[in-house]
Parts: structure tokens; sequence; C-alpha cells
């Protein structure tokens, strides 16, 4: 019995040794997000994301999410399967303020807009952000459209654009996709205007919010029973 009594301890304080390692090595040495460059399979762009990335597919859209410690939520989306966009060679500058008054108008339900757009460029892609609250809380968004002009992604982070890990993310994606505009794919022709583009990606920002409520609300009860 006292061999037995002896093993279940050793077992036990394994356990927890095993269990304390885990939550250091995910959080990293001072309890901080361990944030990594992540990639999809596609290989068309690289952002910094907290922790681990997960993909899902919803309404005909891709969208890769993470959660930090915080609970702050950062997500890119892929342009909607279901969306052409209007031949590259009608792209100018007023398109992306299209695209913005688009999005502005589809979300005005849900999402409450703090000013004007603000035009914003990195590697590979130019776009609009929009600050915003989203059910109280502050939330970050860019559409943003390859130098190529053939293909657009969506990037939100559910903090002010004035979070240090907001701004962590949204200056590390780069694209990757081209940047001559001739090499379209020729199904992008004869799609809508900028402006009915922004409503429709708009529309499917829904789809990744309703997953990470789900989502937030499992971490939360995790989190709360530790």
């Amino acid at each position: 019995m006292m061999f037995d009594q002896s093993a279940r301890i050793q077992k036990l304080i394994l356990t927890i040794t095993l269990a304390v390692f885990t939550t250091v090595s995910a959080k990293g040495a001072a309890g901080q997000d361990m944030w990594k460059t992540f990639s999809p399979s596609s290989g068309d762009f690289t952002i910094d994301m907290p922790g681990q990335v997960e993909k899902a597919s919803k309404s005909n859209v891709t969208f890769f999410y993470s959660v930090d410690l915080n609970g702050n939520k950062y997500v890119v989306m892929n342009q909607p399967d279901d969306l052409k966009l209007p031949d590259p060679s009608r792209f100018n500058d007023r398109s992306l303020d299209e695209i913005a008054i688009g999005m502005k108008r589809s979300l005005a339900k849900t999402y409450k807009f703090e000013g004007q757009w603000i035009p914003v460029k990195g590697n590979g892609w130019e776009g609009r952000q929009l600050n915003a609250t989203h059910n109280g809380r502050p939330t970050t968004l860019i559409v943003a459209i390859s130098a190529s002009h053939d293909f657009m992604y969506t990037l939100i982070a559910g903090c002010s654009a004035n979070d240090y890990n907001a701004q962590k993310f949204l200056h590390s994606f780069k694209v990757s996709r081209g940047t001559d505009s001739s090499s379209a794919s020729a199904h992008l022709n004869r799609g809508p205007d900028y402006r009915a583009a922004g409503e429709i990606i708009g529309e499917k920002i829904g789809a990744p919010m309703i997953l990470l409520l789900g989502v937030l609300w499992f971490i939360s009860r995790k989190r709360k029973r530790s």
C-alpha cells in the first residue's frame, strides 16, 4: 500500500510539473504571448500572430484567427470565394475609398465607426484602416488589396489601433502575390464595382466574428476553471 501511495504522489508531481511547463511555454517566460510569423499553405502572405493560429471556412470565406492572453482576437480574412473584383485595370486612387464606404455601410448596424478611414500601406499591399467599437470593445479593421490589385484581405484586431499588439499584428502583414496587374486571372473581370465589393466583404465579416464568440466563451470558461 505504501508503494502504491508513493507511486500516486510521484505521478501527481509529474502531472503538475508537465502542466506548469506547458503553461509557461505557451505564455513565455514573462507570461506574455508567444508571437510567431504565420503563413498559410498558399504562401501568399505572412503576418505575426499570437499563440496557435487556426483556420476555418464559413459562408464562402476562409479566415485564420488567433486569440491573445487578454482575449483579444486577431483575424486575417481572405477574399470571399463568391466575390469577383473589377478588372485590375479599373483600379484607381478612389477605389479603396469606395471599398471602405461599402464596408461601413454593411457594418453600420453592428459596428460604431470613429471618424474617417485612414490610408495605410504595407509590403505588397495598400488599404484603408477603420477604427470602430464592436460589442463595446475597440476594434481595428483594415481592408487591403494586393499590389497586383487582384485579391483582397481583411485584417481584424479586437483592440485599439494604438495597442502595441494591434500594431505588431497589422504592421507585420506582407503580401507576395506579385505586383503586375496584368497577372490577374480572367475570372476577375466583370465583377461588381468597388463599393459593392466592400459591402460584400463587410457582410462576410460576420462569419469569423460569430465563430470567435464561441471560441472566446470557451477560453474564458477554461481560464475561470484554472
